[in-house]
């Protein structure tokens, strides 16, 4: 679980690597890193069926904890405490 603080989004469409349609949103984000002087930042892909199942689908400006499968993709999202 990482808490982060989603600070933009762009909704995309693309085709994959077989040649499908893939839709979804890259969502831009900070966090504080051990390793860094200051914030690092990041983004993001959730394809429109992954923003259906995530639980919570934020704004920038939300602080959020965002949760992992085993494959390294994200699982969930929730507002952080």
């Amino acid at each position: 679980m990482e808490v982060m603080t989603i600070v933009g989004f762009r909704d995309m469409s693309f085709k994959g690597n077989d040649g499908s349609q893939v839709n979804g949103r890259q969502f831009f984000f900070t966090m504080a890193d051990p390793y860094v002087t200051g914030l690092t930042a990041g983004k993001f892909f959730l394809s429109a069926a992954a923003l259906e199942t995530v639980g919570y689908i934020p704004k920038p400006g939300d602080v959020v904890e965002v949760f992992y499968n085993r494959f390294g993709k994200v699982s969930q999202i929730r507002p952080a405490q």
